[in-house]
Protein backbone atom coordinates (compact mmCIF):
# COMPACT_ATOMS: atom_id res chain seq x y z
CA UNK A 1 0.00 0.00 0.00
CA UNK A 2 1.14 3.67 -0.76
CA UNK A 3 1.76 6.59 1.90
CA UNK A 4 0.04 9.46 1.29
CA UNK A 5 2.73 11.26 -0.36
CA UNK A 6 3.32 8.56 -2.58
CA UNK A 7 0.52 8.61 -3.34
CA UNK A 8 0.42 12.09 -4.43
CA UNK A 9 3.35 12.08 -6.44
CA UNK A 10 2.37 9.45 -8.79
CA UNK A 11 -1.24 10.56 -8.88
CA UNK A 12 0.30 13.92 -10.83
CA UNK A 13 2.34 12.09 -12.83
CA UNK A 14 -0.36 10.14 -13.70
CA UNK A 15 -2.46 13.27 -14.45
CA UNK A 16 -0.15 14.56 -16.84
CA UNK A 17 -0.04 11.01 -18.77
CA UNK A 18 -3.67 10.54 -19.08
CA UNK A 19 -3.85 14.71 -20.34
CA UNK A 20 -1.17 13.61 -23.22
CA UNK A 21 -3.08 10.44 -24.24
CA UNK A 22 -6.62 12.76 -24.54
CA UNK A 23 -4.11 15.65 -26.14
CA UNK A 24 -2.41 12.95 -28.35
CA UNK A 25 -5.99 11.65 -29.71
CA UNK A 26 -5.03 8.77 -28.50
CA UNK A 27 -8.60 8.57 -25.51
CA UNK A 28 -11.72 9.27 -25.85
CA UNK A 29 -13.55 9.13 -22.57
CA UNK A 30 -11.65 8.25 -19.33
CA UNK A 31 -13.44 7.53 -15.48
CA UNK A 32 -13.87 5.22 -12.36
CA UNK A 33 -15.85 2.82 -11.53
CA UNK A 34 -17.67 2.18 -8.12
CA UNK A 35 -15.35 -0.66 -7.58
CA UNK A 36 -12.39 2.07 -7.37
CA UNK A 37 -10.92 1.12 -10.69
CA UNK A 38 -10.90 2.64 -13.74
CA UNK A 39 -10.83 2.61 -17.32
CA UNK A 40 -9.87 4.50 -20.79
CA UNK A 41 -11.94 4.02 -23.99
CA UNK A 42 -9.16 4.86 -26.61
CA UNK A 43 -9.45 4.74 -30.47
CA UNK A 44 -7.94 4.85 -33.87
CA UNK A 45 -4.68 2.91 -32.22
CA UNK A 46 -2.74 -0.10 -32.99
CA UNK A 47 -3.11 -2.77 -29.82
CA UNK A 48 0.88 -2.64 -30.12
CA UNK A 49 0.86 1.15 -29.78
CA UNK A 50 -1.58 1.33 -27.16
CA UNK A 51 -0.30 -1.82 -24.54
CA UNK A 52 3.27 0.24 -24.92
CA UNK A 53 1.37 3.80 -24.35
CA UNK A 54 -0.62 1.82 -21.68
CA UNK A 55 2.58 0.19 -19.82
CA UNK A 56 3.76 3.80 -19.38
CA UNK A 57 1.12 4.44 -17.06
CA UNK A 58 2.64 6.18 -13.57
CA UNK A 59 0.66 3.92 -11.58
CA UNK A 60 1.31 0.34 -13.54
CA UNK A 61 5.36 1.27 -13.74
CA UNK A 62 5.00 1.43 -9.94
CA UNK A 63 2.99 -1.70 -10.03
CA UNK A 64 0.20 -0.34 -8.22
CA UNK A 65 -2.07 -1.41 -10.67
CA UNK A 66 -2.33 -3.72 -13.64
CA UNK A 67 -3.94 -2.91 -16.63
CA UNK A 68 -5.98 -4.72 -18.88
CA UNK A 69 -6.91 -4.12 -22.89
CA UNK A 70 -9.75 -5.44 -23.99
CA UNK A 71 -10.71 -5.09 -27.80
CA UNK A 72 -14.43 -4.21 -28.24
CA UNK A 73 -15.37 -5.15 -31.65
CA UNK A 74 -17.00 -2.24 -33.77
CA UNK A 75 -20.36 -3.34 -34.28
CA UNK A 76 -22.63 -0.13 -35.10
CA UNK A 77 -21.49 3.77 -34.77
CA UNK A 78 -23.42 6.89 -34.32
CA UNK A 79 -23.45 8.97 -37.56
CA UNK A 80 -21.22 12.28 -36.69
Amino acid sequence: MLDDSSFTKIRASWKAWLQKGFEDGLFLLSGSWKTKSGGIIAHVVLPDDLAAYINEDPFVKEGVVTAEIVELPHLKQANA
